[in-house]
């Protein structure tokens, strides 16, 4: 009769269906963490149809893959179902049949383990050691959304409300049956599918396989095994109680055919002369020769209640005889020996002992039966004990329990598995021994986007969660100096935030959009949250987990010669007015717009610097200038100029103003300050009274000048003449700088940059024992900078996990040791270098690093979006 525990085996070994799904999490991951190592996909383009065209549907898709799920099939040997979410997006070739352009859903399939016929060509030396996992193409099935932004996708009459996830099945499973067909696997020693069994039962699945210990699993089916015995572990390993008495009475069976022994009795009989004392009148000496006529045990598993004890117990019970050359004073004898067994942490396996010495009985008659008990028992009781820690030694072996094939396996999966018992039960089929895998730990939601070719939105394609999926995209946005409104915007079924193109005029300005976007329509930050699910460490279930907050800052770059002058040229940003005093605002930061790189050609600029005044003269001859221009091949961004610090209280009737030049304007329009008056001397402006006019060219040079009131006839002579040809204005170019994941060299706070001779000590050691490390770049002259530090030092004050540094960039007519007094203490930084060497241009940015070194996250601005977006109209 099978054993309950391991059927037809001696012992079994089983993996929770948990753990299989944590080995695909790993898997899932395994392209950027380990890609020596079998992985799948996360983000994937590829032609559909150009190999098989399914109903005349072919083109490309960029197709976001979840974490790869398995489901056990209960008693099955050879097949398994794979669920998996996809989220698409399908364009297709031009003549061809319509299929909606995003599609979310969830694919589910079975696949069998198929052998290979040794007749294929190149398979005939190796196919017995390979498997091949093949799709059912009848259990596939999609169950989900699809839809078409442009084209309402129209389902011809005959066909019911199905129709649309029907016809994706179809490309689903030719998908399967091609591009992403599985391919051979080659077997290892004892895992073979004839060898595996699914399990699923009571709310727990596992894959069993038959377990050698030492001699070989032997001859059985492998369908005798259908208990889960895995207690809500990772992997446990059951162990028969018919193969632990049978390894024990081996042991016996060997120690009754070779154990013979002497003892000896003595015995001596005294005459009592009283005062004279004791004469020794005779002595009497048996010798015995000692032998096993029975060696047998017995197994208990559980409560043991006579020892008070939970455990394993195998009862070992002798029978013997000790014979002389007169049968008339032969003895017999019954030794039982109980032997424990108890989990023991420290080896990871089985520990064996004695409760105590063996009881020994022994049987003797005649004359002297009293006295040769007694003397034989001790004599026996000797030799017995001596042989039970030999069998003790041997029986430990035969109980080793073997686990390093599985971690073998694991770690051809997972660099980092690893296996460890840690627990024990016994009953009286036998005995499991439980215990915990390890994995590489998941990784957090890697979150990215980048514009789309077509420039109507951004494409959060490569964006995913290791070991998980992502089920919904939270956008939000806002705009530099508010020049918009801010937004958001909750998607699942696609990755891309886009907006409806809108007309471009001749300088490039996009117009008529009904959901202008930072990036795409001006400056400004768009940032993205994710959510979803991932792996649990533990158990292998899906658990809800959120991608910390992701931004963008997007803004513009001058590439302007300044004629060897010093500084940068700032942009000001101010927050969202107040409703309840419209009239202030406040600062949230500081931008540099001076181009890294002179001369890679960007736009044209024209810079208009205000008098003290606002002269709507200069808007007339804005508007009207650039209408009558005939320049057709030239992009021109119109950045108007106020005096510094101008803006903090502005005028209502202005602010419609200047919303209306926008409007009417031709091309894109920055309305800024003129901050410390950077602009003026790198223009060569010297009168604050008067309006100046400079027309910069993408390549860095001055076009035109023009100091007053500049007449719009004026203007388009000089605009027909001086633009050069160029792409639309890059308002919304990505900044370029520091990416998540760099990792920074221990002297990244130096301000020399290795250069410390002259400093006492040396610049705060980066990812050398200093932990979790924000680096915080402010200014001296930006309010938003004091709120940022002040907010940063009120927020880890105390953790003494966070190591602070401020980097205080270009103190103008302070000294070092002036910056670091006061509220701004931390690195001067007055040349920028450290700033450039983080890429940091907008003040405030603080730099997260781990105790590696590498950026964890970069915050930008004097506020941190700390909070999922939530759907706006």
């Amino acid at each position: 009769m099978p054993n309950p525990l391991t059927g037809d085996f001696d012992a079994a070994l089983q993996v929770s269906g948990g753990t299989i799904n944590r080995l695909l999490a790993s898997m899932h991951q395994n392209r950027t963490v380990d890609p020596g190592r079998p992985s799948f996909p996360h983000s994937i383009a590829l032609r559909v149809g150009d190999e098989r065209v399914v109903n005349g549907v072919r083109g490309t898709l960029w197709a976001q893959l979840s974490v790869p799920r398995i489901e056990l099939i209960h008693g099955s040997t050879d097949r398994f179902v794979l669920e998996v979410a996809l989220r698409a997006r399908f364009k297709a070739d031009p003549a061809t049949a319509p299929l909606p352009e995003f599609i979310n859903g969830t694919i589910r399939a079975t696949y069998q383990l198929t052998s290979i016929d040794p007749n294929c060509w190149g398979w005939r030396r190796i196919a017995a050691d390979y498997v091949w996992p093949r799709v059912e193409e009848d259990s596939v099935s999609f169950d989900g959304t699809a839809a078409d932004d442009v084209n309402v996708f129209e389902i011809p009459p005959v066909v019911g409300d199905d129709d649309v996830n029907v016809l994706v099945t179809r490309q689903i499973v030719a998908l399967l049956k091609t591009q992403f067909a599985a391919t051979p696997h080659k077997l290892s020693n004892g895992f073979g599918p004839a060898s595996l069994r699914s399990l699923n039962v009571g709310g727990e699945s596992a894959v069993v396989t038959p377990l050698e210990m030492g001699t070989g699993a032997g001859p059985g089916r492998i369908e005798t095994i259908d208990q889960v015995f895995l207690g809500g572990n990772h992997f446990a390993v059951a162990v028969s109680a018919d193969y632990i008495l049978s390894k024990a009475q081996s042991i016996l069976d060997d120690l009754k055919a070779r154990l013979q022994f002497y003892v000896y009795f003595r015995h001596r009989t005294y005459l009592d002369l009283g005062p004279f004392g004791d004469v020794d009148i005779v002595e009497v000496r048996i010798d015995y020769r000692v032998g096993l006529t029975a060696a047998t045990a017995e197994w208990a598993g559980g409560w043991n209640p006579q020892l008070g004890f939970q455990g394993g117990v195998i009862t070992i019970k002798l029978r013997g005889e000790a014979t002389t050359d007169k049968s008339e004073f032969n003895i017999s004898f019954d030794i039982t020996q109980l032997i424990t067994l108890a989990f023991d942490w420290t080896i990871e396996g089985i520990a064996l002992g004695v409760p105590g010495p063996p009881s020994v009985d022994v049987h003797a008659g005649g004359l002297f039966g009293g006295a040769v008990e007694s003397q034989a028992r001790a004599q026996i009781e000797g030799v017995v004990k001596a042989e039970v820690e030999e069998l003790l030694n041997q029986l430990r072996g035969q109980l080793r329990l073997p686990k390093d094939g599985l971690v073998t396996e694991l770690q051809k999966l997972d660099a980092q598995a690893g296996a460890r018992f840690g627990s024990a039960s016994f009953s009286p089929d036998g005995l499991v021994v439980r215990g915990r895998i390890s994995l590489t730990p998941l990784r957090p939601p890697a979150i990215t986007f980048v514009k789309t070719a077509e420039e109507d939105g951004f494409s959060a394609f490569q964006s995913w969660i290791p070991g998980g999926r992502i089920d919904r995209f939270g956008w939000s946005w806002s705009w530099f100096n508010g020049a918009g409104s801010p937004g958001g915007a909750l998607i699942e079924d696609r990755f891309l935030l886009r907006r409806p193109h809108g007309v471009r005029t001749k300088f490039g300005r996009m117009k008529e959009l009904r959901q202008p976007l930072p990036g795409l329509d001006g400056m400004g930050i768009v940032c993205l949250h994710l959510t979803g699910a991932q792996v649990d460490p533990r158990t292998g279930d899906l658990v809800e987990i959120e991608g910390r907050m992701y931004c963008t800052h997007f803004g513009i770059e001058l590439s302007l010669y300044t004629g060897g002058r010093s500084g940068r040229l700032l942009l000001r940003d101010y927050g969202e007015r107040n409703p309840e005093d419209p009239r202030a605002v406040r600062e949230t930061g500081l931008e540099d717009v001076q181009s890294a790189a002179m001369g890679d050609g960007g736009f044209n600029t024209l810079v208009v610097r205000t008098g003290q005044r606002w002269d709507r003269r200069i808007a007339a001859t804005l508007v009207e200038g650039l209408a009558a221009s005939v320049r057709q091949d030239a992009g021109l961004l119109v950045l108007v100029l106020f005096p510094d610090g101008s803006m903090t209280q502005s005028d209502t009737a202005l602010n419609e103003e200047l919303r209306e030049l926008e409007f009417e304007l031709e091309s894109a329009l920055i309305v800024n300050e003129d901050v410390r008056g950077g602009w003026s001397e790198a223009l060569g402006i010297t009168s604050d009274e008067e309006p100046a006019w400079r027309l910069l060219s993408p390549y860095g040079g001055i076009s035109w000048t023009s100091d007053g009131h500049a007449s719009a006839e004026e203007l388009t002579a000089a605009l027909d003449t001086c633009l050069f040809p160029s792409g639309p204005p890059g308002a919304g170019r990505e900044r370029a700088r520091l990416s998540v994941g760099t990792r920074m060299p221990p002297n990244a706070l130096d301000p020399v940059f290795g250069g410390i001779a002259d400093f006492a000590c040396p610049p705060p050691p980066v990812g050398r024992g200093l932990g979790r490390v924000l680096v915080a770049f402010v200014r001296a002259d930006s309010l938003a900078s004091r709120d940022r530090l002040e907010r940063l030092r009120r927020d880890h004050d105390t953790d003494d996990d966070v190591f602070l540094a401020v980097v205080v960039d270009e103190v103008p007519g302070a000294s070092g040791a002036d910056a670091q007094s006061g509220e701004l203490a931390g690195v001067v930084d007055p040349t920028g270098v450290i700033a450039t060497r983080f890429g940091v241009r907008h003040w405030p940015t603080v730099v997260e690093l781990n105790d590696l070194g590498r950026v964890t996250a970069i915050d930008i601005g004097a506020h941190i979006a700390e909070s999922p977006p939530k759907e706006t109209a």
